[in-house]
């Protein structure tokens, strides 16, 4: 017999805060582009987010310093004069 592990489903009032307070319409776009996690569709008007895949989505975001630096141009070389 295989483990299972336990799924918790979270509420977006509870996915808001942890994700940084994303407004909603933020929120979607990025659930549609498929650049966050997908809900759980529990009843035909209610849903959820599986806490665990919150989680890692946070875990694996960039942190801004990081995105921060890696748009930093390189030096310049050194100016070529023309003769």
């Amino acid at each position: 017999m295989t483990q299972q592990t336990k799924k918790k489903l979270i509420a977006w009032k509870a996915v808001r805060p942890m994700v940084g307070d994303l407004g909603r319409t933020t929120w979607w776009r990025l659930v549609r582009d498929g650049k966050a996690p997908q809900p759980v569709q529990l009843t035909p008007g209610r849903i959820a987010w599986v806490e665990s895949e919150i989680l890692d989505w946070i875990d694996h975001r960039q942190p801004t310093s990081a995105k921060a630096a890696a748009h930093v141009l390189p030096e310049t070389p050194e100016r070529i004069t023309r003769r």
